[in-house]
């Protein structure tokens, strides 16, 4: 029987590094459509591929302008 605390902690871990590449992958898809050339560094394949699959979708109208609204404080 695994130890639960291990368990516990690597959900935790893996959920940080999901978000973390959801949360990129959103920027990115942002940066293409607005029209800018992006450079990637990621690390590890995965990752890489992942990115790449910003191309197969397209942020919805209003959340791009949501993000495109965003003003730095």
């Amino acid at each position: 029987m695994p130890n639960v605390q291990l368990v516990v902690f690597v959900q935790r871990v893996v959920q940080r590094v999901v978000q973390r590449v959801v949360f990129v992958q959103v920027l990115l898809r942002w940066v293409l459509q607005y029209g800018v050339a992006a450079v990637c560094e990621a690390a590890g394949k995965e990752i890489d591929r992942a990115n790449v699959g910003v191309f197969e979708w397209e942020l919805k109208p209003a959340d791009f302008k949501k993000l495109s609204n965003i003003k730095p404080s």
